[in-house]
């Protein structure tokens, strides 16, 4: 049973009549795991558990269990890279490259997100489970902020209009408090309803400040959404979660061109490998490496 008073977990509802849907998250441990498994830096902390955040709630719009999405900015900011992938069940897992940077202040004091990322894309990438290519599609980062971003993609990529807001506050533990939401027109939606969001959404606090006054992700849609027949889908919970394993880092050197197999082999050494996601370590010796060559080619 999810705690709502403590647990992440992410929450699905409609409103106004079904034109205004909206997805709301608590990710404070998660984001709190990915800090403490990569050693991040304040601003790649806030800005990795925003893009962690974002995965999760999008992640819910995905149609089959076996289905994934993945986030990636690029930048020639001092943060070149931001990676994460998630799925429908709430589960996400990403990495910052690099993990740790200089900080960097806006005028008024905050850690500026936007500038650390620089200029470049934000992809998304989406793997519906089945044997079909994996859909992608990318837009320029817009220098506002990963919120800014997300909205972007989807009004731009997605023709979906959208508001977004993402937060990550820090204390001097790591992660107090972090989640974020989504707000969407659905079709059939006019420029009054727009104006009324945008208002709404305008005056609307960071996400952080409601979590410090104790609410929850449903109160966060309600509040934002005033709905008295606001309809909530069942809630789903989220965590950070790596899916390597032993076998997931030999099918990898499975795939590996026959020279570059051979020439590991060759080392008496083995080789070593560690999980971008959850920097867990794998050895692999001689016998083993040998062992990949004639599966594969036994395969040929």
């Amino acid at each position: 049973m999810i705690n709502y008073a403590n647990d992440d977990y992410i929450v699905r509802a409609s409103a106004k009549s079904g034109l205004i849907r909206g997805f709301a998250m608590r990710s404070t441990g998660l984001v709190e795991e990915a800090r403490r498994l990569h050693d991040l830096c304040p601003t790649a902390t806030i800005a990795l558990g925003q893009l962690l955040t974002a995965t999760a709630l999008l992640g819910q719009d995905l149609k089959t269990d076996d289905a994934s999405l993945t986030l990636n900015t690029r930048g020639d900011g001092p943060l070149s890279t931001l990676l994460t992938v998630g799925d429908r069940s709430g589960e996400v897992r990403g990495f910052a490259d690099p993990p740790a940077v200089e900080t960097i202040y806006t005028e008024d004091g905050r850690i500026d997100i936007a500038r650390a990322l620089g200029s470049g894309t934000l992809t998304l990438s989406r793997d519906d489970g089945l044997e079909r290519e994996a859909y992608a599609s990318s837009v320029k980062l817009t220098g506002e902020g990963i919120s800014t971003d997300i909205g972007s993609y989807l009004l731009n990529s997605a023709q979906i209009p959208s508001v977004v807001a993402l937060g990550v506050k820090l204390d001097q533990e790591g992660v107090k408090h972090a989640g974020g939401m989504i707000v969407q027109l659905m079709p059939g939606w006019d420029e009054p309803l727009a104006d009324w969001l945008e208002v709404r959404a305008g005056g609307f606090p960071d996400i952080t400040y409601w979590f410090e006054e104790g609410m929850n992700p449903h109160q966060l849609l309600d509040l934002l959404l005033g709905d008295p027949e606001i309809n909530y889908a069942d809630p789903v919970r989220a965590s950070y979660r790596c899916n390597c394993s032993e076998q997931r880092m030999l099918d990898n050197l499975f795939t590996l061109p026959a020279g570059d197999l051979n020439e590991l082999i060759d080392d008496p050494n083995g080789v070593d490998i560690n999980c971008h996601f959850c920097n867990r370590h794998y050895h692999f010796g001689q016998a083993d490496l040998i062992a990949v060559r004639e599966a594969r080619s036994s395969t040929d």
